[in-house]
């Protein structure tokens, strides 16, 4: 189970006094002018792991969450590098032996090894939420302990002198104990900090969303501090020194970011403004030394100029240092809210390639959750006022009015740990909404239309049914009638004028037949009214299959269709098909229609030689198919290559009228 920290007061006390004996530590080194000596070299890194790992830990600790291990963690190392700090400041500038400095001999010679080591074979194993990935990790999580109590065992015991003001021996040592505690040590730090590291990459490559945006932030800095290892190498002190403390701070800022950004914590606007204020500890902190250490090695005068410019120096650079830091923070946890004319841009440019309501709607929907960082945020069009009441607890919304109608809405939420949005968020919001409201209404517009566009093909196609019907059952069944009388009264009248008198009329009323079977055929194709939509498919499939082009077909179920589609169905199948069999010189040819509760979809594939691109995009067949879709409100798609050419089409099931 994850640690729980019981006083957070206590915490905070520690805290400070890591602060103040690094602070101490510093000024102790800087006026015994020992910044020179071979003992103190490491110092600026036992410092800024004392300063901002306890910082970073009260700031984890702060949202009172059930993840403390990380703190706890950061929190131990932290003292453990401020007690190492003040040990070598004290044993630096002793001039002689005495129990005190014997005690900060021996202290600073092994405590490092808990300030550093657990960060990199403890912390990789239960970040971000203070578990194991798994309880069969157990076993590295003790082997990492072992070995840092090893590796800790043998460091103190090891007969390594201290060289400062003087050279000062420990006074307890056993290099016969020492050897095999410390490679002992030594081995199961480094096998479990590949396995914690490896731990971590495993966790990284399964997880998703929130906890690997987390396991990212962490992977970036153990990255950097790989890469600062190899390059301090080669650099000479004191810049190998002021490299390794950088990169060093990374981690316990790359943490606390990771928890505090991503709301393991709800942060309150105080809370942000420490993140502000340790970053800040901590820039000017390593500005500090890097210039100390720089003009303590140019300067003549020794460390008390060199203390005296490098402050001022970094006093110079508080103001502009903490503004950006400022802005840096704010932007974490805010997005481009404070530069709207950066949402703005992004808003256009992604309006600009937006053609359909829901490319709209995601376009605004993308840009505000990007740019603003908002819980969650959506645009919709509106169809009636009915739906403005249609909003979750906790959502605001957010009207789009355009020449005074309103013609959508924007619903969002607040960001995880706020109660609602401040001001300076629907301000943004406000712009944004501006903007955006010209884009939704044309969509809208266009939406309407092309409803209106599928009314008036259903409307058009139902009347033609109907009238077929009419002048098939009516018109039709009567000029066949009185034909049919006609042609008795002729045989029955001996009457010569009167015989070509009937005959005249038989002929037209029997042209008045053929004309109205002309006029029904060319309103709608018999076949659907007679056999259905999918006996005529596979009649059509049937009719143009050939020994050379084997036609097939595959029509599953259909349901009750409204004329339009019908017809579109029938008359892009019959033009795909007859594409098919006369250009592509294909030997098989295959037509599937399946119906779902929303559509209708086609799709002839053939075995042929393609179509050319201009052909694909531009032929009058090609055209029209596309048309009887979009009339509809269906799409249709043309994928053609050397493997062949398929066309699929959509079609929405539309209510029989």
């Amino acid at each position: 189970m994850p640690t729980r920290v019981a006083a957070p007061g206590l915490a905070a006390a520690l805290a400070a006094a890591c602060v103040a004996a690094c602070l101490l530590a510093v000024v102790l080194v800087s006026n015994g002018n020992a910044w020179s000596s071979t003992g103190v070299r490491d110092l600026p890194v036992d410092v800024v792991i004392g300063i901002t790992f306890p910082l970073c830990a009260l700031l984890v600790l702060a949202g009172a969450a059930p993840v403390c291990t990380v703190a706890v963690l950061l929190l131990g190392s932290g003292t453990a590098a401020a007690a190492a700090a003040l040990g070598t400041a004290v044993a630096a500038v002793a001039d002689g032996a005495s129990a005190g400095v014997s005690f900060a001999v021996q202290l600073q010679g092994f405590i490092w090894v808990p300030a550093f080591l657990p960060i990199v074979t403890v912390v990789p194993l239960v970040f971000p939420d203070g578990r194991l990935p798994s309880p069969r990790w157990r076993p590295v999580l003790v082997a990492a302990v072992v070995g840092i109590v090893a590796m800790t065992v043998g460091t103190a015991l090891h007969p390594t002198p201290f060289v400062g003001a003087t050279t000062l021996e420990k006074p307890v040592t056993s290099a016969a104990v020492a050897g095999p505690f410390f490679v002992v040590g030594a081995v199961l730090s480094m096998v479990s900090m590949a396995l914690a590291l490896t731990s971590l990459v495993l966790r990284w490559r399964r997880a998703s969303g929130l906890v690997r945006r987390q396991l990212t932030v962490l992977l970036g800095a153990v990255a950097l501090l790989a890469v600062d290892v190899v390059v301090t190498s080669f650099l000479a002190w004191p810049l190998s020194t002021v490299v390794q403390a950088v990169a060093v701070a990374l981690l316990p800022l790359a943490i606390t970011l990771a928890i505090t950004r991503h709301r393991l914590y709800d942060l309150d606007t105080t809370l942000r403004r420490a993140i502000t204020g340790v970053t800040l500890a901590g820039c000017l902190a390593g500005l500090y030394l890097t210039l100390f250490a720089l003009l303590g090695a140019v300067l003549p005068a020794g460390g008390a100029t060199a203390s005296v410019v490098a402050a001022g120096l970094t006093g110079l650079a508080l103001q502009p240092l903490a503004s950006r830091l400022g802005r840096a923070v704010d932007g974490w946890f805010y997005g481009d809210r404070a530069q709207p004319q950066v949402v703005l841009a992004s808003l256009a440019e992604r309006l600009r390639g937006a053609t359909t309501p829901d490319e709209v709607t995601e376009a605004v929907r993308a840009t505000v959750a990007e740019h603003l960082r908002l819980g969650s945020a959506s645009a919709d069009l509106l169809v009636g006022p009915h739906e403005v009441d249609d909003v979750e607890a906790g959502h605001e919304v957010l009207p789009l009015h355009h020449r005074g109608e309103l013609v959508g809405r924007l619903v969002v939420s607040p960001r995880p740990g706020e109660r609602g949005l401040d001001q300076q968020d629907r301000e943004v919001l406000e712009v944004v909404a501006l903007q955006a409201a010209p884009a939704v209404a044309a969509v809208r517009l266009a939406a309407r239309l092309q409803r209106s566009r599928e009314l008036l093909v259903s409307a058009r196609e139902e009347e033609r049914r109907r009238l077929r019907s009419d002048l098939h059952d009516g018109v039709g069944a009567a000029l066949a009638g009185a034909r049919l009388q006609l042609e008795s009264a002729q045989d029955r009248v001996d009457d010569q004028v009167a015989g070509r008198m009937l005959a005249a009329a038989v002929s037209a009323v029997s042209e008045a037949v053929d004309g109205v079977r002309h006029a029904t055929d060319d309103l709608r194709p018999p076949a659907l009214d007679e056999l259905g939509l999918a006996r005529c498919l596979n009649l059509l499939c049937e009719r143009m299959s050939t020994p050379d082009v084997r036609v097939r077909g595959d029509v599953g179920p259909l349901p009750a269709l409204g004329a339009a589609v019908e017809v579109a169905c029938y008359r892009i199948a019959a033009e795909a098909l007859t594409n098919a069999r006369r250009h592509a010189r294909a030997s098989r040819v295959e037509l599937c229609v399946q119906a779902s509760p929303e559509a209708i979809r086609l799709r002839v594939a053939d075995d042929g030689q393609g179509m050319p691109a201009t052909t694909r995009s531009g032929a009058l067949g090609v055209e029209s198919m596309r048309l009887r879709a979009e009339e509809v409100g269906g799409m249709l798609e043309i994928d053609s290559g050397d493997h062949g050419t398929t066309v699929e089409a959509e079609l929405p099931i539309m209510e029989v009228t």
